[in-house]
């Protein structure tokens, strides 16, 4: 039923978000109780997005969706930063803490799940090179189930 809202609601996102020269880094859509719970996080290429920018995309949002009368105005949206501490998921996430630490978690192609520490050496289209104490790994983002900054 909401499916369309949904692909809708992804294609305004997208659109005013690049107009802004922002980054749509997550949106997630639940309903609970009838109610579509709408979250995006938003940021600058480089980070450091204000307050002001998030609720001025939300308003934006908000006039969109009412406007367009998705989800039978039942939502509540809820517009954010993804935070230092975000997870690590694309190579553009990786490539933007080149040089520091981080908790990575693998599956690999057996099923069996490892985690491990080290500094991102070097990031490309596929795998990541970390460097800890044992050596270099070089971990295919395909099979990095979580990661995130060490802080």
């Amino acid at each position: 039923m909401h499916e369309g809202d949904i692909q809708k609601l992804e294609e305004i996102v997208s659109l005013m978000v690049k107009d802004k020269g922002l980054e749509l880094f997550d949106i997630s859509v639940r309903f609970q109780r009838g109610t579509a719970d709408i979250e995006l996080l938003i940021d600058h290429v480089s980070g450091g997005i204000t307050i002001g920018e998030c609720a001025a995309v939300n308003e934006q949002i908000v006039n969109e969706i009412d406007s367009l009368m998705l989800f039978n105005d039942n939502y509540t949206l809820s517009v954010s930063s993804p935070g230092i501490d975000r997870p690590l998921k694309e190579p553009k996430d990786f490539r933007r803490v080149v040089g520091q630490d981080i908790a990575v978690t693998v599956k690999d192609a057996e099923g069996n799940i490892s985690t491990m520490k080290g500094r991102i050496e070097g990031v490309d289209d596929e795998a990541v090179i970390l460097k800890n104490d044992e050596g270099e790994a070089g971990l295919l983002l395909r099979h990095i189930v979580q990661a995130e900054v060490l802080l």
